[in-house]
C-alpha cells in the first residue's frame, strides 16, 4: 500500500528463505529493487521465484483548502485522485455546503453553528424565485446581516464570543494537532473498553474518532448503567435512537487524558455494580498504555 509492497509466498510450505535471509511467509519492501524467495515443502521439494520493483508510488496526501472570508467557499480535497470519501459520505472532490455544530469538535457551546457555501451553491440561492418560508433559514438575510450589518435577528452574543474563543484555541493548537489528539484519544479509549471485557458496536474500519459505540452487555439495562454513571461518578454518556448501545462522545476537550480515565473508570465500575463481570484494572492499564505509546506525543 502506498510506498511499500507486501509479498506473500503462499501457504503450505515447510520453510521460506528470502533474499535477505528472512524466513517468514510474507516480506515487505519499501524501495525499488529485486526480491526472491525459496520455498521448501514438507517433502523437501524446493521452488524459487523472483520479482522486481521498478517504481514506488507514494500514498496520496490530500489537503482540504478553502477561502476564509464572508465570500462563498468550496471545500476542495485536491485533484489527481481516483476516488474521494468525505466524513459526510460525499464522494466528490469538492463539497458545496458544509455545516459544523459549535458544541461538537469545535468545543464551543450549543446555539451557534458555522455554515459555508460554494460559489455554485450561492448562485443557486441567489437565483431562487421564491423567498424562503422560514425567517431563520434565509441564507440571503443572514448574509446581509453578517456582511452588510442589516438586521436579521438578535445576535446570540455569548454564543458568538464562545465560538470566537473556541476557534482561537483551535488556531493555537493547530488543526493537525487537534485531529491527532482525537485519533489518539479514540484508539486508546477503544482499546481500554475492549480490554476490560466490553464489545464495541462498529467494526474497526468504520469507527469514528469523535464517538465510540458500545454494545450493552447481555441481560443488562443500558439506562440503569447510565444512571449509575451519572449519580455516582458525575459522568454523562448517551444511549441511542433505537439501538441498545452506549455512546461516549469524544470531541474537543473531552479528548484529554484525565477525561478519558474518568469516563472509562465510571463505565467499568457502573457495569460491575450492575452485575457485569469486567476487569476494570486491565482496561485502565490498556488505556494508559495506548496514551503513552508515543513518548513524543503524550496526550495532555
Amino acid at each position: 500500500e502506498g510506498s511499500s509492497f507486501l509479498f506473500n509466498a503462499g501457504g503450505g510450505g515447510e520453510s521460506y528463505v528470502w533474499h535477505d535471509g528472512s524466513t517468514g511467509q510474507v516480506f515487505q519492501i519499501d524501495s525499488i529493487g529485486t526480491v526472491s524467495v525459496t520455498v521448501t515443502s514438507f517433502f523437501g521439494c524446493e521452488a524459487s521465484e523472483t520479482a522486481s520493483i521498478t517504481a514506488v508510488v507514494p500514498n496520496p496526501t490530500p489537503s482540504i483548502s478553502s477561502t476564509s472570508s464572508l465570500a462563498p467557499v468550496t471545500l476542495d480535497a485536491g485533484n489527481g485522485y481516483l476516488s474521494y470519501f468525505w466524513n459526510t459520505n460525499e464522494t466528490t472532490q469538492t463539497i458545496d455546503v458544509a455545516i459544523a455544530g459549535g458544541q461538537k469538535g469545535l468545543s464551543s457551546i450549543p446555539g451557534v453553528s458555522l455554515i459555508a457555501f460554494s460559489e455554485d451553491a450561492w448562485k443557486s440561492i441567489e437565483s431562487r424565485k421564491v423567498r424562503q418560508p422560514h425567517w431563520c433559514l434565509d441564507a440571503l438575510r443572514a448574509q446581509t446581516f453578517w456582511g452588510h450589518q442589516q438586521y436579521h435577528y438578535t445576535a446570540p452574543v455569548p454564543g458568538i464570543l464562545a465560538l470566537y474563543e473556541a476557534l482561537r484555541q483551535i488556531c493555537e493548537e493547530t488543526l493537525p494537532a487537534r485531529f491527532e489528539r482525537h485519533r489518539v484519544s479514540s484508539i486508546a479509549l477503544q482499546a481500554g473498553i475492549e480490554a476490560m471485557g466490553l464489545k464495541l458496536f462498529v467494526q474497526i474500519k468504520d469507527r469514528l474518532n469523535s464517538v465510540v459505540a458500545i454494545r450493552t452487555p447481555e441481560d443488562t439495562d443500558s439506562s440503569q448503567i447510565r444512571k449509575i454513571m451519572s449519580k455516582r461518578f458525575n459522568v454523562e454518556v448517551s444511549g441511542a435512537f433505537g439501538l441498545d448501545i452506549l455512546r461516549i462522545g469524544q470531541m474537543g476537550e473531552q479528548c484529554r487524558s484525565h477525561n478519558l480515565f474518568k469516563v472509562l473508570y465510571a463505565l467499568g465500575m457502573s457495569c460491575r455494580q450492575h452485575g457485569v463481570d469486567l476487569d476494570v484494572s486491565l482496561g485502565m492499564a490498556e488505556l494508559e498504555r495506548n496514551l503513552v505509546i508515543d513518548p513524543e506525543n503524550i496526550l495532555d
